[in-house]
C-alpha cells in the first residue's frame, strides 16, 4: 500500500535543500478525524496582498474555490444561547477569543480542501488544509507546486511541535 501522504512528503522534503519559504504542518481535528494544515510564507517576507489578490492567487490553481468568511467564536456562543445550548467555561473561553477569517473551500476530482486566508489584510501566509483521505493528490500537489512558486521559494515540511 501507500505511504502516509505526511510521510511522502517528508521525505520529499528531506530530499531537497532548504528552502527560504515556510511552510508549516499543523494537524487539526475536523468532521471526519485529523487534517494537517500547512503553512506558506513568501520567500522575501513580503505579502501576499489583499484578500482580492490572494484569493485570485489560489483562483488561477483552483478556480472552483468559493471563498467566505468563517462564523466568529462569539456568533458561536450567540447561536448555542439562542438554542438552549450549555457550553463548558473553557468552551466558551476557546470561542470569545475566536475571530472571523476568511476561508475558501475547493473540491476536486479526488480532493476537498480549505484556504485560510486571515483575519486582516495584508494577506501574509496562506494556510492550506487538505480534507478527508484525499491525502495530497496529484492535482492538489500541482495546484501547491504552482503556489510555492509565486511564493519564489521551495516548501518545507515540519511536524507540529
Amino acid at each position: 500500500m501507500g505511504d502516509e501522504p505526511n510521510q511522502s512528503l517528508q521525505r520529499t522534503a528531506a530530499a531537497r535543500p532548504a528552502p527560504a519559504a515556510e511552510l508549516v504542518v499543523r494537524r487539526r481535528r475536523w468532521r471526519g478525524g485529523m487534517a494537517t494544515e500547512y503553512w506558506l510564507r513568501r520567500a522575501d517576507g513580503q505579502p501576499f496582498g489583499s484578500f482580492a489578490q490572494a484569493q485570485a492567487l489560489i483562483r488561477r490553481e483552483f478556480p472552483a474555490v468559493e471563498f467566505s468568511w468563517t462564523t466568529s467564536g462569539p456568533e458561536l456562543i450567540r447561536r448555542a444561547e439562542a438554542s438552549g445550548s450549555e457550553l463548558t467555561p473553557d468552551l466558551r473561553e476557546t470561542f470569545a477569543g475566536m475571530p472571523s477569517f476568511l476561508e475558501g473551500y475547493v473540491e476536486g476530482v479526488g480532493f476537498a480542501a480549505t484556504f485560510d486566508l486571515g483575519v486582516e489584510e495584508p494577506v501574509t501566509c496562506l494556510r492550506v488544509t487538505p480534507l478527508g483521505l484525499c491525502g495530497l493528490n496529484r492535482e492538489l500537489r500541482r495546484g501547491l507546486a504552482a503556489l510555492e512558486a509565486e511564493a519564489g521559494a521551495e516548501f518545507t515540511w515540519a511536524d507540529d511541535e
